[in-house]
């Protein structure tokens, strides 16, 4: 096993710039996801954008909400 602190490894590239924020907005509220926007009087309506059938939160975004069933999917 190599710790060479200069070798990048290419599985944490998604943990800095813009993704690095958006994972962090969701860790630390508030993000985008209506969930926190409701929570936060910034919106009237919880509930996911796509479905229509839960509150959009953390898990129902990236587990499941069935209208992003492909990414995930290809993703894993």
């Amino acid at each position: 096993m190599n710790l060479n602190p200069s070798v990048e490894i290419p599985i944490f590239d998604f943990s800095y710039g813009f993704y690095g924020r958006v994972l962090t907005q969701i860790k630390m509220k508030p993000s985008k996801l209506n969930s926190d926007l409701f929570l936060y009087n910034i919106t009237d309506n919880p509930f996911c954008p796509k479905c229509f059938h839960s509150v959009e939160d953390p898990r129902h975004y990236f587990l499941e909400c069935n209208s992003y069933s492909i990414h995930r999917t290809q993703l894993l």
